[in-house]
């Protein structure tokens, strides 16, 4: 990661579960909300695309829109990308609150703007599915065996414009107006609605995570979805299984979807690239 210029930073000293709210969630499950520095098994990060520790010629921070890292020769800007997660590998668990992907960050921060950042000035490890990836495989003290007990994927707080439009859209069709707190509503990934769910940015770069990773994770699969409410904030739970093909349905989903571009509910989750890979156009 540090040779594409991204940084592990620690998280604020008082990071805890209880800020994402969802202990009712994480109590039906099983999972723990105590924190490693607790002697618990939940672990934060926080990878960001800038050095905080440049300098200039004279010794004086380097401005994060002027920052920039040397990869073969070549000088690219940095982008201030950032991924804030907490892994649990006790409980098979990937909590992810706040993510900005290169793309996005490089159109808010580069100088002079720019509206399309060219893909071959960003950083090649760009996408969420890697950096959310390399926060499940930090710890080393953590045996490669335990990377293939993913069980949970949250999504949290979420305030991605279209990923709640999709939620409401979803309830909707289902004769709901309001987004119910815990247990939520669930959604099977063989219905359309768990299908649009997947397609959005809070989901789409887990399905990646899975898709991209087999070697390491193992052959698993998105099979269900829920959407809750917390504190008046929309939250997402993937469960994630072993791969058991079924039907044509599943067997897309166990190959990253890969094929022709779906459109579920007004998403698009994948776009051919005719290299046998599906790459969706929100992850990229």
């Amino acid at each position: 990661m540090k040779k594409w210029g991204y940084h592990s930073y620690p998280p604020a000293e008082n990071t805890d579960m209880a800020v994402l709210g969802i202990e009712d969630a994480l109590a039906a499950l099983g999972l723990s909300t105590k924190m490693q520095r607790n002697d618990g098994p939940v672990q934060p990060l926080n990878f960001v695309h800038e050095d905080r520790e440049q300098k200039d010629e004279n010794g004086d921070p380097v401005p994060r829109e002027k920052q920039t890292y040397v990869v073969d020769g070549r000088t690219y800007k940095m982008t201030r990308a950032l991924c804030q997660m907490m892994v649990d590998h006790e409980g098979g668990a990937i909590y992810t609150s706040y993510r900005v992907a290169a793309y996005n960050a490089a159109k808010r921060m580069w100088r002079p703007r720019v509206a399309d950042p060219p893909k071959d000035q960003l950083p090649k490890l760009r996408s969420m599915s890697d950096l959310m990836y390399a926060g499940w495989i930090w710890d080393d003290g953590v045996p490669a065996a335990k990377w293939k007990e993913i069980k949970y994927l949250f999504s949290n707080q979420i305030t991605n414009a279209d990923t709640n439009e999709v939620i409401m859209r979803v309830l909707k069709s289902k004769g709901m107006k309001d987004l119910p707190q815990w247990p939520g509503v669930t959604f099977p990934i063989t219905d359309v609605e768990g299908q649009a769910l997947l397609g959005t940015p809070n989901a789409v770069g887990y399905g990646y995570l899975l898709a991209q990773h087999k070697d390491q994770l193992g052959n698993k699969c998105v099979t269900k979805i829920t959407a809750f409410e917390k504190r008046g904030d929309a939250h997402m739970l993937l469960y994630v299984e072993d791969c058991v093909a079924k039907d044509p349905l599943e067997k897309s989903l166990q190959h990253g979807g890969a094929g022709e571009g779906k459109e579920v509910m007004g998403v698009v989750t994948t776009v051919d690239l005719g290299d046998g890979t599906g790459i969706s156009p929100i992850e990229q």
